[in-house]
Formats: structure tokens, sequence, C-alpha cells
């Protein structure tokens, strides 16, 4: 017998491995000072956290607790891409990750990264997929 609770808390903890994985992937290994450290390490921590729900981009906001526009700027700096950009490109990660090992329908996937459009998630995978099909 599995309880719910049990179902739930495998699922965190497989969306938190799978993110911290597409992170060491995608993401430059080295940066020069410890500040930009910091504040990269605190930004995969809350997006890790977050990229699956509908409203990321305010609630990173929120928790990473700076002015919006030094935010963006800083992100884009030391992340060479905007925040949105950045949390697109994780759920598309994470969403070809549930298409390749789960049996799970493509509207229950697009739920489980926080969008509710299939044509709008059909348009971030083809901008960020690294899937190609013929």
């Amino acid at each position: 017998y599995v309880s719910c609770s049990d179902i739930f808390q495998k699922k965190k903890y497989e969306k938190l491995l799978v993110t911290m994985l597409l992170s060491f992937i995608t993401l430059p290994e080295f940066y020069e000072s410890s500040s930009v450290n910091d504040f990269h390490s605190q930004c995969i921590s809350v997006i890790s956290e977050i990229f699956h729900k509908p409203n990321a981009i305010e609630l990173a906001y929120q928790q990473l607790q700076f002015n919006k526009s030094y935010l963006s700027k800083k992100f884009k700096d030391v992340f060479g891409m905007t925040m949105t950009d950045y949390i697109n490109e994780m759920r598309v990660k994470y969403a070809s990750y549930l298409l390749c090992v789960t049996e799970y329908p493509l509207p229950h996937i697009c739920e489980s990264i926080g969008l509710e459009s299939l044509p709008y998630f059909n348009k971030l995978f083809k901008k960020y997929s690294s899937f190609r099909f013929r």
C-alpha cells in the first residue's frame, strides 16, 4: 500500500532532482566572484522550487526580495537570459523528461509545469526543446 503523501513526496523529490540535474547541464560552471555565486545559487534554489507553478515569475520576485528592475538586470547579466526565458526553459526540459519517462497525457504534463494552454506549451516546446522529431 502506497499512501498519497508518499506519492506526493516522491514527486516533489523527483522534481527537485531533475531541476538540479538540468541546472548542472545548462549553466556555466565557473563564476569569478562569490557575490555572483551567492546570487546564482539563490536564484537556482528559488526557481527550482517554483518553476512549475503558474505564477513562477511573481513568486521568484517575491522570494528573492530584490527590486524587480535590479533583479531583472542582474539575472540577465549572470545567467545570460531573462528570468522568464530561464523558467520557461526549465519547464520545457522538465516536460521533456516527463514525456520520456511517463505516460501522462499532454494536458497533465502542461498542468504539472504551470501552463494551462496547450498552444502556448507547443510554442515554448519548439523554442526551448533540444528534441527534434522527424
